[in-house]
């Protein structure tokens, strides 16, 4: 049997770019009409994404013919992600009411959950 725990604390800077363009159905008083929205994010350039977590990994692993080991295991993953620095803006234009719109953003921060099993052969040469 093989266990491991890691924990972990990584952040890094992101590369960031969005932008989009869609069209609505607007009802004028007499007919619909498609109208334009355009949008456009703005990155600030030192923004760090942050993990933080844990990984366990238990295995169970049989050695044959001397050189290879054959394994099955369960990986279970919990991090948290989390941002400094962020001031990303966020700029739209809506053609059916002909106007700018520009706000910061709020950031995006949670919690996941990665569990799985796996199977994996290994070989000594």
């Amino acid at each position: 049997m093989n266990l491991s725990l890691e924990l972990y604390y990584t952040e890094g800077h992101r590369s960031s770019s969005r932008q989009g363009f869609d069209t609505s159905l607007e009802w004028t008083g007499s007919s619909f009409e498609e109208f334009a929205f355009l949008y456009k994010i703005y990155p600030q350039h030192n923004t760090m994404g942050v993990f933080r977590g844990s990984e366990l990994d238990i295995s169970f692993s049989y050695i044959f013919f001397e050189k290879y080991k054959l394994y099955f295991g369960y990986n279970y993953n919990r991090s948290n992600f989390s941002y400094k620095n962020y001031s990303d803006v966020y700029v739209s234009y809506y053609q059916y009411t002909d106007g700018f719109t520009i706000y910061p953003q709020t950031p995006d921060s949670g919690r996941e959950k990665i569990r799985g099993y796996y199977l994996g052969i290994s070989a000594v040469f």
